[in-house]
């Protein structure tokens, strides 16, 4: 009788201890699931975001895509006399979004590289550089929707970028 409960209670840790190991086991696959997910998504993005910037030294030139170019732009001419919120931030994706009639990603992206570009272009003679080369990439367009982004921004933040703005339609127009 001893023995037996014994071996029934051995029985029972050993299940016990399956059981655990399984539920571990399947955790960890959902996690590895999850992990994998993520790089995809991350991989998604940063294929989206290769074709509106190229590696380049010089964050100007660094910009291929025209769109790109005029919301880089338009960032820059915003954080000129202050940086941005990040509620200004996601109220320039919106505007970008409906302007552009892009879809929330692509309009983040852009975003996300117009950050990168307001950040590092910073010296008085970033703004003329920038305007040429939008100007270059999407034609007469860009200063429309240069001032229809930047109006749409201060329309929706209250926010006015008026002398810097004027310096990059002035470059626009040479």
């Amino acid at each position: 009788m001893d023995l037996l409960v014994v071996l029934l209670i051995f029985a029972a840790v050993l299940i016990g201890l399956f059981l655990v190991v399984r539920h571990l086991f399947r955790a960890l696959r959902a996690s590895a699931g999850r992990i994998k997910d993520a790089g995809a998504e991350m991989y998604a993005s940063g294929t989206r975001m290769s074709v509106l910037i190229q590696p380049h030294d010089d964050p100007v030139e660094a910009v291929i895509d025209p769109r790109m170019a005029t919301v880089g732009l338009a960032a820059v001419v915003l954080s000129r006399n202050a940086d941005l919120s990040k509620p200004e931030w996601l109220s320039l994706r919106q505007v970008v979004e409906a302007h552009y009639r892009t879809g929330e990603a692509q309009a983040g992206d852009l975003v996300i590289l117009s950050q990168w570009l307001a950040q590092k272009l910073t010296d008085e003679g970033d703004i003329p550089r920038l305007a040429r080369r939008a100007e270059i990439l999407g034609g007469p367009q860009v200063a429309d929707d240069l001032q229809a982004l930047v109006s749409r921004f201060g329309d929706a933040t209250g926010r006015s970028a008026e002398p810097a703005l004027s310096e990059a339609l002035s470059a626009l127009s040479r």
